[in-house]
């Protein structure tokens, strides 16, 4: 019964990561379960579910939606459930490491723990590890850890204590794993050996859109004004753009009247679109997004030029966020090839705004 191994996920990116662990650690298909943390939208659950069917699956099925992601409770009870039907899981494959269902399953009933990639969010993840901050269940110095754990245990039923020991699968392997864990590079060798990538098409780029804007990290004008220097860049070349889930519809859709851009609304992550299609456009461009680092990994073989748009300190709107953001842009740097910053305080679109 407690035989399987549990995989819990909440991004398309966290499915993806999924199906290459799965070929990596050698699970048996037979005994894997996914639990879905529900999407923000109908789109993004769509999205995880078609990422999914990459690898085969004992069962796949979505977490109850649960309004508050502070409802402690209720994930508690989810996952209590969950292993009253099937046992407690031997291994689980954690993708969402904020979240309290797999949180409280790898605490409680202490299986081997791989954690999988959740995307450049994986810098505060193990930034804070040794911390011992909010990503591992603990708390501040305000409070006592053993005290709040407790409150934790006797309200909502919840385990408590730092996260065990895990193994963190990860394409950052530049990264140094935390005292007593262990980093494992994902490479997504299998992934990129069943559908191999052999073209490069230089008249084609791909613009990797986000949410900036509406999360308020950039002004929209400031937003705006980076597209406009995009479409100067790419004169001459097909331009896609591929939005976020969380953009607004009417902002992006305005791009293709105003500078062209063909809009690419897929339901697969962006690196399984093009491994899916077999050819790489000649550059993508971004901002701090994930899909750079993953689209630099897919496309190693065809020598894709990555382009990244780094945003100055003085235009990001929300204090939290900038050490974050730069933190991630310092993992940018280290690339030896195929990887361009562009300084945005230097371009002159970005300077007149």
């Amino acid at each position: 019964m407690n035989d399987h191994a549990l995989f819990v996920v909440a991004s398309p990116l966290q499915a993806l990561s999924a199906n290459e662990a799965q070929h990596f650690f050698g699970e048996n298909a037979a005994v894997c379960d996914v639990i879905i943390i529900p999407g923000s939208s109908e789109r993004a659950t769509k999205q995880i579910r078609r990422t999914l069917e990459g690898a085969q699956w004992r069962s796949v099925e979505v977490a109850p939606p649960i309004a508050r992601s502070l409802d402690l409770k209720r994930w508690s009870q989810t996952a209590d459930d969950y292993v009253r039907t099937r046992g407690a899981p031997r291994a689980l494959y954690l993708g969402d490491f904020r979240n309290m269902l797999g949180i409280h399953v790898a605490r409680k009933y202490r299986p081997s723990l791989v954690l999988l990639d959740d995307g450049s969010a994986l810098h505060r993840f193990v930034a804070d590890r040794d911390g011992q901050h909010r990503t591992t269940g603990q708390t501040s110095a305000k409070k006592p850890a053993w005290l709040v754990g407790l409150f934790r245990r006797l309200r909502y039923g919840l385990s408590f204590g730092s996260l065990p020991a895990l193994k963190i699968f990860t394409i950052y392997d530049r990264l140094k794993a935390p005292a007593g864990d262990t980093l494992v590079a994902n490479l997504f060798t299998h992934l990129r050996k069943a559908q191999p990538i052999g073209i490069r098409r230089d008249d084609e780029v791909f613009v990797v859109g986000g949410c900036l804007a509406e999360l308020g990290v950039v002004s929209l004008e400031f937003y705006e004004a980076q597209m406009a220097w995009i479409a100067a860049r790419s004169q001459g070349k097909k331009v896609s753009y591929i939005p976020h889930r969380r953009e607004d519809r009417a902002r992006y859709e305005s791009y293709q009247e105003k500078y062209g851009f063909s809009i690419l609304e897929v339901d697969v992550p962006i690196e399984l679109l093009v491994l899916e299609q077999g050819w790489a456009p000649g550059e993508v461009i971004g901002f701090y997004s994930t899909a750079l680092d993953t689209l630099h990994l897919m496309t190693e073989d065809c020598g894709s030029n990555i382009v990244a748009l780094r945003i100055p300190d003085d235009r990001i709107d929300t204090r939290e966020d900038a050490g974050f953001i730069s933190e991630v842009y310092r993992y940018f740097g280290g690339y030896p090839r195929r990887f361009e910053i562009v300084d945005l305080s230097s371009t002159p679109v970005a300077a007149a705004n």
